[in-house]
């Protein structure tokens, strides 16, 4: 799974009048040009092995249709599986971020929150642990997932300890598509609770008769 960093950026211009925007510094203009700008991080500064998402999920400026704002903020997030890819983009995302304000007139802060790292499994332990999934669920219900985007705090335990990362399956066959984790309509199938922790009981007591 990814690492994920917060961003926080604030556009300040000099608000105006619309019918008169030569007489303004625009940072809606500028942060439009931002939230396309910063893209080409993936395209064109992520190797293209290399996974990686910048994402501007929420904007905010101005109250008026006639009046250019003074101030423009936004947020959004960065995730990549690789930690010097992760350095690297957020230097590129300050520069790009820097460059197009300046281009527009208007300053531009940006706040990146260094949330979880990398979520790196152990393949040895992950290998053993699988085998011992198998053992209690059968083969038909144990699966390997491609790596996703999505971040997790249980990689700060993989950073110190190995180990291996499970998602025990919620869902059920006749499940609406939109209840999906995160969602207002989430609805677990709660035997996975039963499962769960069966597994986690029944893969100690293996690891344990393995030392």
């Amino acid at each position: 799974m990814a690492a994920a960093d917060e961003l926080y950026l604030t556009v300040t211009g000099q608000g105006g009048h619309a019918s008169a925007p030569h007489k303004a510094a625009d940072p809606v203009l500028a942060s439009a040009h931002i939230i396309t700008g910063v893209q080409h991080l993936v395209s064109r500064v992520a190797p293209p092995h290399e996974a990686a998402v910048v994402s501007i999920s929420s904007i905010h400026g101005g109250h008026a249709t006639n009046v250019i704002p003074r101030q423009v903020t936004m947020s959004g997030t960065m995730r990549t599986m690789n930690e010097e890819v992760r350095s690297l983009l957020h230097g590129r995302l300050r520069q790009t971020i820097t460059g197009i304000a300046t281009a527009f007139g208007v300053e531009a802060d940006l706040e990146i929150r260094e949330g979880y790292p990398v979520l790196y499994n152990d393949p040895d332990f992950t290998e053993q642990a699988a085998r011992i999934c198998v053992e209690y669920l059968g083969e038909d219900h144990v699966l390997s997932c491609e790596p996703i985007m999505t971040a997790e705090d249980f990689s700060h335990y993989l950073q110190v300890c190995p180990g291996t990362f499970w998602q025990i399956g919620t869902g059920m066959a006749n499940n609406d598509k939109s209840n999906t984790l995160h969602s207002p309509t989430f609805n677990p199938d709660e035997r996975s609770l039963e499962t769960g922790c069966g597994l986690l009981a029944y893969s100690a007591i293996r690891f344990l008769e393995s030392e």
